[in-house]
C-alpha cells in the first residue's frame, strides 16, 4: 500500500524529505547537547576501555530514539543505516542496545531537568519555522 502523501514514483523524494527532518532534529539535538557539560552517563563500564563515543553524542542519540519513538534495537538498526547522520550527531562508533538502554538509565532527574531549563531558557518551543505566530 502507498503513503497517502507520495505520489507514485516521488519515494526518492520522500526519502530524502525524512533524511532532512531527522539532520534538522540531530543537529539541534546536538546543538543543546553540546553547549551543556557532558551528562553523567558512563555507559562503558567494561575494562574494555574508554568510551568510544562523547556522551553528549549519547545524549543526542537518546533524544533521536525518544523522538522516533523506536526501541533501542531500532534504534541502533536506524544508526547503522544512517551512518550519514554520524558526524552531526559526533559518533565515532555505533553503540550498542546495551549502551544506549545504560545510558539512559544514568541520566539523572536533575541533569533532564537542567537540560530541559536550557532549551526552553534559549526561546526553543519545537515548532517548525513559520509555523509560530
Amino acid at each position: 500500500m502507498m503513503h497517502p502523501m507520495v505520489k507514485k514514483g516521488q519515494w526518492h523524494d520522500y526519502e530524502d524529505g525524512k533524511k532532512k527532518e531527522y539532520g534538522e532534529f540531530v543537529r539541534k539535538a546536538r546543538e543543546f547537547a553540546y553547549a551543556r557539560p557532558a551528562p553523567p552517563i558512563y555507559y562503558n563500564t567494561t575494562p574494555k576501555g574508554p568510551n568510544k563515543n562523547d556522551a553528549r553524542a549519547v545524549l543526542v542519540c537518546l533524544l533521536l530514539k525518544i523522538w522516533l519513538g523506536k526501541p533501542y534495537r531500532d534504534l541502533v538498526s536506524f544508526l547503522a543505516d544512517g551512518t550519514y547522520l554520524w558526524p552531526i550527531i559526533g559518533l565515532g562508533v555505533l553503540p550498542g542496545r546495551m549502551d544506549l538502554q545504560r545510558a539512559m538509565n544514568r541520566l539523572t532527574r536533575e541533569y533532564l531537568d537542567s537540560l530541559d531549563s536550557f532549551i526552553v531558557g534559549q526561546g526553543y518551543r519545537g515548532e517548525p519555522e513559520g509555523s509560530a505566530p
